[in-house]
């Protein structure tokens, strides 16, 4: 019974490969002796044999990288499945010096994902400026075999330290649009709670009697009432109308009312890249250590 069971996995996973849909564990990777991971023929043999020329580059600058070209990914998470093939494989050894590019054609989605220790080369906001100048215009045309290209001859140009690109992408801040919408939403922020305190300011100054902003305090005093609530009593007198307007306020002290546990509900956190620890296993070069870091995706 228990060899039907183990031939029925080992048949629905060939199925799956086949069909083009991958997990980290049904990734043809074991035994490859390319670095480039390319079971549904999408690249041609060239753009293979020119990538791997260039990924070899990188593995004689102690950074080992990992390029996937598939069809469809099990879950359509392209983050989760690049941590996981490189957690797998333990791309990126004990100085976690990795990188896993991953293109899944048909969920038109992308993913480069950098271990802990290329920090250095390549932070989160490199990483995003190269996949929307180098990988995306491609991708958008279909000609995977481009955006593969422009994409790896980027990656090794910063980790290389090529002046070109360096300062093509130091100082680049075009692509960085979710700072850019941070940015105007804590301005918008800012603005909408300026104006409510003129507006409080202005309201604490306005006459019932004659409309004009000329109330100034006069007399102020505190006393409890019979629930013994804590009442505030400002007496203000109008400098245009001579008026005397009385307004009283109950003084909240109880601990329980209000607002709790910060500014963004649920303890969200904003930040750059993910930090995942693990990694096991060895392939080819490859092997050791654990796998994680930052990196950017999307989709096209």
């Amino acid at each position: 019974m228990k060899k039907v069971f183990s031939a029925c996995v080992l048949f629905l996973t060939v199925i799956v490969a086949v069909a083009g849909v991958y997990t980290p564990d049904n990734l043809p990777v074991a035994g490859n002796t390319t670095r480039v991971c390319n079971p549904d023929g999408l690249l041609h043999a060239s753009t293979v044999d020119s990538l791997d020329a260039m990924l070899l580059a990188l593995d004689r600058k102690q950074v080992q990288c990992l390029v996937v070209v598939i069809k469809n990914i099990e879950g359509d998470n392209p983050y989760e499945f690049a941590i996981g093939v490189g957690r797998k494989y333990g791309i990126g050894g004990q100085k976690s010096q990795g990188i896993v590019v991953v293109l899944a054609t048909d969920d038109r989605s992308y993913q480069i994902v950098t271990g802990d220790g290329m920090e250095k080369f390549l932070p989160d906001a490199i990483c995003k400026r190269i996949e929307n100048r180098e990988m995306l215009p491609w991708l958008k045309r279909g000609e995977w075999d481009e955006a593969m290209l422009s994409t790896i001859r980027a990656i090794k140009g910063v980790v290389e330290k090529e002046p070109e690109l360096m300062e093509r992408y130091a100082d680049d801040e075009s692509d960085d649009d979710v700072f850019k919408v941070i940015g105007i939403f804590i301005l918008f922020m800012l603005i909408g709670i300026s104006v409510i305190a003129v507006c409080v300011v202005l309201a604490e100054k306005k006459c019932a009697h004659c409309g004009k902003y000329k109330l100034k305090i006069t007399n102020r005093k505190t006393y409890k009432d019979v629930n013994g609530r804590r009442h505030i009593q400002t007496t203000y007198t109008c400098s245009h109308c001579h008026k005397v307007t009385v307004k009283d306020r109950v003084e909240h002290n109880d601990e329980n009312e209000g607002f709790g546990g910060g500014v963004f509900p649920g303890g969200m956190i904003m930040g750059g890249g993910h930090r995942m620890g693990g990694g096991s296993g060895g392939f080819g070069s490859f092997g050791g250590g654990s796998f994680g870091g930052g990196g950017a995706g999307g989709r096209f």
